[in-house]
């Protein structure tokens, strides 16, 4: 979208003083380099990234720099490694209509839903969202680790994402 803000909106802020005295937890995850860093600053306690990957592994504007990642762990939080986001997503014209689809589940009955889950679940045998794999995951999360430190790593998903 447009940086209407530049980072967090005034309410924004006031939302994360409102959090923070509640005692939420925040989750930055897929937010806006600049909303990141005012998260960072702002928050009195630590935050997550419930489902981010690293830039330096795949560079999509929602994973995020090893910078930010260690001021993260700087101060306390943990970036969650997110199961999408790692390779080129690919669209086809039947991916497309069954995404379609699925945006259509509040007005479809239940057997329709179970049908157009089955036929997701059929392509992604043959031509799946994301030529990533496990070994991929794994190579993201180890450079994680080796970035923020254990204690400030933990897995977390992107399911309705794309992340198989």
């Amino acid at each position: 979208g447009t940086a209407t803000w530049k980072g967090l909106s005034p309410l924004g802020k006031q939302w994360v003083a409102e959090m923070n005295q509640l005692g939420m937890v925040i989750d930055g995850s897929h937010s806006s380099d600049l909303a990141f860093d005012q998260l960072l600053e702002l928050s009195k306690t630590p935050i997550i990234l419930s489902h981010s990957g690293p830039k330096a592994m795949w560079n999509h504007n929602r994973n995020i720099d090893d910078d930010r990642i260690r001021k993260l762990a700087a101060k306390g939080g943990a970036i969650c490694m997110n199961s999408v986001f790692m390779a080129d997503m690919v669209f086809t014209e039947e991916r497309n209509r069954l995404d379609a689809q699925v945006k259509k589940f509040p007005e479809i009955t239940a057997a329709q839903r179970a049908k157009v889950i089955a036929d997701i679940r059929e392509l992604d045998k043959t031509a799946p969202v994301q030529n990533a794999d496990f070994e991929t995951f794994m190579r993201n999360m180890l450079h994680v680790l080796k970035i923020a430190g254990p204690d400030h790593v933990c897995m977390g998903a992107g399911w309705d994402g794309g992340g198989g």
